[in-house]
Formats: structure tokens, C-alpha cells, sequence
């Protein structure tokens, strides 16, 4: 193997043990754009998809599995907080209904 494969595959490996999305950013709870998390829970609750209602946002995030040590994910962070800088995403969707990410990417 090269030394470029060698890089590759553990790059892959770290990131399948950390992935991006269950990372933390740093920022706070309180960075969470409250009214964009309660819209989300209200469309899943009218889509069958989030069984509960919103009751606090630490509740909810908690219950999604977008906190980790009492701080936001990378996920938590792209979904629910305004942008510090301006990005683009992505995405490359399975189907039409938008339920499967295969590929997203933020600039």
C-alpha cells in the first residue's frame, strides 16, 4: 500500500468511529433557533415520524440524539442554529420524498 491508501483508510476508519454529524461544534443550547426546532417537531409529529411533543429544547435534542456531553452535535448545529458564515448545502437525495440523505455536502 502506499502511504496516500494508508492516509485513506484511516481516514475512513476515524470516520466511522467519529463521524462529522455526532461531533461537537462548541456552541451552547442556547444557540438553537427555537421556533425552527419547533416546526420540526411539528411536521414529524404530522408525519408520524416524532412520537412525542415539544416540550423544551433541551428535551427534544436530548430525545433526537443530536446532544452528546450536554452540548449540540455537528448535526444539532446545521440543523437548528443560524449560520456563523454563509454555506451552501448539497445534497443528493434518494427519492423524491427526501427521507434519504446519500451524499450532502456544505461549502
Amino acid at each position: 500500500m502506499t502511504a496516500a491508501q494508508i492516509e485513506a483508510a484511516m481516514a475512513v476508519r476515524i470516520e466511522a468511529k467519529d463521524p462529522w454529524d455526532g461531533r461537537m461544534p462548541g456552541r451552547p443550547i442556547s444557540d438553537v433557533d427555537e421556533e425552527t426546532l419547533r416546526a420540526y417537531v411539528k411536521r414529524g409529529n404530522a408525519k408520524g415520524r416524532i412520537p412525542f411533543e415539544f416540550t423544551a429544547a433541551e428535551d427534544v435534542l436530548s430525545r433526537l440524539g443530536l446532544l452528546r456531553n450536554d452540548g449540540l452535535t455537528n448535526a444539532a448545529d446545521a440543523l437548528f442554529c443560524p449560520s456563523k458564515v454563509i454555506r451552501l448545502k448539497v445534497g443528493i437525495l434518494a427519492t423524491h420524498s427526501r427521507t434519504e440523505i446519500l451524499n450532502l455536502h456544505q461549502e
